[in-house]
């Protein structure tokens, strides 16, 4: 069976943090998720008022995801992307490509008019972004300040 995108459904969840946890515990992230922590984040972001999420699945097996939500902007919708992923086994077969293709297709359908996110500079990530026509904002800086 060839893979699939569909919406995600709330019985995904759980299916979908142990290749969450995968992914970003993994180079080139080094995460240190765990498993409540995890499904606790995910299901924050479905929990935004204007959350999107779908999912990619081949054989009935959940492969990876795309979680974000609408924004508001001067020039229109825009969906932001809140996390993006594709099970570190399941990647290089265009997979991510499919996902991506399939929620850009929907949301334009919709008249959503652009897709924004933020990803870590010189990783796989970033590479695949700049494949599918994404393109830096060098005015733009994402900044942090830890609290503790």
């Amino acid at each position: 069976m060839d893979a699939r995108v569909r919406p995600l459904l709330a019985g995904d969840l759980s299916l979908l943090v142990a290749g969450f946890i995968a992914t970003f515990n993994a180079a080139p992230w080094h995460d240190e998720w765990q498993s409540e922590t995890a499904h606790a984040y995910l299901a924050g972001l479905c929990a935004h008022p204007e959350a999107r999420a779908w999912v990619i699945e081949r054989d009935d097996e959940l492969l990876g995801a795309a979680f974000g939500h609408i924004r508001r902007w001067w020039a229109g919708d825009e969906l932001f992307v809140d996390e993006f992923f594709v099970r570190a086994d399941c990647q290089r077969q265009g997979l991510g490509r499919l996902l991506l293709d399939t929620l850009e297709a929907e949301l334009r359908a919709e008249g959503v008019g652009a897709v924004t996110l933020l990803t870590a500079r010189a990783t796989p990530a970033e590479d695949f972004y700049l494949a599918q026509d994404y393109h830096g904002k060098p005015e733009l800086r994402f900044m942090v300040k830890p609290l503790r």
